[in-house]
């Protein structure tokens, strides 16, 4: 499965708001709940999310009972993220002379 970097933005965004912390895990539209849950560990894996707390289910399966909190590293992430979203598009300079 392929990283989905606005995903992972809104994960982030919503663990760092005082009502998402170490709260359920959002629905978020035009993203299955097994796409969700394949990017919560890459969240925790790179420092952006800690806290969230797993479950067991029958079959093997598992899903995520909290979705944890943004960390300081998720919040830079977002910064990042949201800076270059919002940038201005650079206008092509053609060096030659």
């Amino acid at each position: 499965m392929a990283r989905d970097t606005i995903l992972i933005h809104k994960l982030l965004a919503h663990a760092g708001e005082p009502s998402g912390a170490d709260g359920p895990v959002p629905a978020i539209e035009g993203s299955s709940r097994e796409t969700i849950y394949h990017h919560i560990p890459l969240c925790e894996d790179s420092g952006y999310l800690t806290g969230s707390k797993i479950v067991h289910l029958s079959g093997g399966s598992y899903g995520y009972k909290t979705i944890g909190r943004t960390t300081m590293s998720g919040h830079d992430f977002l910064e990042q993220t949201k800076r270059k979203s919002t940038a201005p598009p650079q206008p092509f300079m053609n060096r030659r002379r």
